[in-house]
């Protein structure tokens, strides 16, 4: 079973980083896999600085073993599967929304670096 929701995770520090956070989000969702796990990498800047700034998607997912058992352990395991499964659900939903909330706060916090960048520039070349 997976989450519909795609996460996504950045760094510019390194992949590694990048990686680890994927993982650590994925775990938080109560997954233990990921699917359609994929990295990208794009270029920021600051001024003449410019960085590689590390991005890895992915889907939550959660990843059962088979084994053969008795009917009761069979029901047992069906059981806490179902639990299990609905908790991965309820999570993957939080955390998403709790990305794309962090998604949003990026791009302000852009916007307003820019918008007091021309304001510094035009206020001192005035």
């Amino acid at each position: 079973m997976h989450s519909s929701k795609e996460l996504l995770t950045e760094s510019s520090k390194s992949p590694d980083e990048a990686k680890m956070m994927l993982k650590s989000k994925v775990k938080e969702a109560g997954g233990n896999s990921v699917v359609d796990f994929r990295y990208s990498k794009r270029t920021g800047s600051s001024g003449n600085y410019r960085y590689s700034i590390h991005q890895f998607f992915g889907k939550p997912s959660f990843i059962l073993e088979t084994k053969k058992v008795s009917d009761k352990k069979l029901i047992q395991t069906k059981e806490s599967f179902e639990s299990q499964l609905e908790m991965f659900k309820k999570k993957s939903e939080l955390i998403t929304s709790e990305v794309e909330n962090d998604s949003l706060l990026g791009v302000i916090k852009f916007v307003f670096v820019v918008f007091l960048a021309v304001f510094l520039f035009f206020g001192v070349f005035r």
